[in-house]
């Protein structure tokens, strides 16, 4: 489920509601989330753009009930977690934001040390003055040394 898609069910649920005789339908928004809490109204609608809001739907009435029935927020949780596509590919994000953007190939060469020093940060002034007053203080506290 995109913004493209809560766009068009967005619509979509707007036009039920003209097509119901209410002359000015709610907002979008507040008729995507009457969808949500009735997640079987959704049906009626192309499950092209509605099949994701449904199954998030489905997912928060089930949390819904667990907790209503006493069940924790960590149980909840999971039931959200565990019914969402996302888990897998979260899991595959860290990793794959720490493997090189380009991978060195055996013809390729190091470039030249360069002559010049790289470019202080921008808040390399700030910086100095934390760490002398760290220093400052890490003095003024210690207790004296023999």
């Amino acid at each position: 489920m995109d913004a493209a898609d809560l766009r068009r069910l967005g619509r979509a649920l707007r036009d039920e509601e003209r097509a119901a005789g209410v002359k000015v339908p709610a907002p979008s928004d507040v008729l995507l989330a009457r969808a949500l809490a009735e997640p079987e109204r959704l049906t009626a609608h192309d499950p092209a753009y509605a099949r994701g809001a449904q199954r998030l739907g489905m997912l928060l009435r089930k949390a819904r009930e667990l907790l209503q029935g006493g069940g924790t927020a960590e149980e909840a949780l999971w039931i959200l977690w565990d019914g969402t596509p996302g888990p897998s590919a979260w899991s595959a994000a860290p990793a794959a934001a720490v493997r090189p953007a380009v991978t060195p190939t055996a013809t390729s060469t190091p470039s030249a040390p360069s002559s010049t020093p790289p470019p202080a940060p921008r808040n390399a002034p700030a910086a100095a003055a934390r760490s002398t007053s760290s220093n400052n203080w890490r003095r003024r506290t210690s207790p004296p040394t023999r």
